[in-house]
């Protein structure tokens, strides 16, 4: 009995009944094998972006997962095995690859995203083993399109209906202040509310409201389905959310595929995709004047900085216009530069 009260006086004085701490009941529910293998763990939060409906990302975790396991030919780790020198290695291998720099980042931030939740949890320590990677996002050449090729695309009668489809949708994209192809795919009837189209972005859920036109009302009549809540044939009505996430991105890969085509018919001398139209409003706007914060709120952004890199290319060439017309002034005619 006295040997019994001595070891629970000696436990007692050695903190054994302290109570335990959020992070370290967290730690101790996790399997085992979760909390020493970075991909199992990796992919348990892959399940629970999907449950969530967060396909986008989930998504974008599985890619990221592929590479950096081919990278590491296959091999598994543990969440100390990750580190800066290690992460170093993988940035150079996926630039001897000829992977992208924005796409590098993407990956990099989707791997960091897991590890800080593995930090968060307690099944590792913070080591910052992505201090020493890109991870920002670089400014890639925007497509704007000019008033002729948009007045062309508006003209274009395809016999093809799937053409027929991209090239309404391309339209009412830019008619409806550069509205994203994520965004009309799940479009709803519902979302027409006397003479305006009001949703939410996909991205950012921010509210946007469109007064509707008539040629906006034309290209929604064009794709009436009764039988269907949306409003154009991208996603099925009958899906669940995982599949129409698939159906979604079947779609855009698809409308991408025919823009080019529609691009080339309208002589469009560079690739098009679902962010020309877009881009291309936001051009527009810009060029007629209207301030940035108007812009901002019609493409459904929640910063300003993000709105300037769709117009920089813009702002250039104002200034460059501007700049000549002061010479102009100043100088007479301007001689052109030769070389």
């Amino acid at each position: 009995m006295l040997t019994i009260n001595i070891r629970i006086c000696i436990r007692w004085r050695l903190g054994g009944w302290k109570k335990k701490t959020g992070r370290e009941e967290k730690k101790e529910r996790k399997p085992r094998e979760v909390r020493n293998s970075f991909f199992k763990f990796m992919e348990r939060e892959r399940e629970r972006l999907r449950r969530q409906g967060r396909f986008g990302t989930a998504a974008n975790y599985l890619t990221a997962r592929n590479s950096f396991r081919a990278f590491l030919e296959g091999r598994d780790l543990s969440f100390g095995q990750l580190s800066r020198r290690l992460m170093a290695d993988y940035q150079d291998w996926l630039k001897r690859k000829g992977i992208s720099p924005n796409t590098s980042s993407c990956y990099m931030r989707a791997l960091r995203a897991v590890y800080n939740k593995a930090v968060d949890e307690g099944l590792t320590r913070q080591a910052y083993p992505f201090k020493g990677v890109y991870t920002g996002v670089e400014k890639t050449r925007k497509r704007n399109l000019g008033e002729k090729i948009l007045r062309d695309m508006e003209r274009l009668r395809p016999v093809e209906s799937a053409l027929r489809l991209a090239r309404d949708l391309f339209l009412f994209s830019f008619l409806a202040c550069g509205m994203p192809f994520v965004d009309m795919a799940f479009l709803k009837k519902e979302q027409l509310r006397e003479g305006y189209l009001v949703y939410r972005r996909h991205k950012t859920g921010k509210q946007v409201v469109v007064k509707l036109d008539n040629r906006m009302y034309d290209i929604i009549q064009r794709y009436e389905r009764s039988e269907s809540p949306y409003l154009f044939p991208v996603v099925r009505p009958e899906a669940d959310a995982a599949e129409a996430y698939r159906q979604y991105r079947r779609g855009v890969c698809r409308y991408n595929r025919l823009l080019k085509r529609l691009g080339r018919l309208v002589g469009c001398s560079a690739n098009l995709s679902s962010y020309a139209a877009r881009h291309s409003w936001a051009t527009q706007a810009s060029a007629s004047n209207v301030g940035l914060g108007v812009i901002s709120k019609a493409l459904g952004h929640t910063q300003l900085r993000t709105t300037q890199v769709y117009i920089n290319d813009v702002n250039d060439s104002a200034v460059e216009k501007a700049n000549r017309q002061i010479m102009r002034k100043v100088f007479g005619k301007i001689r052109e530069n030769e070389g």
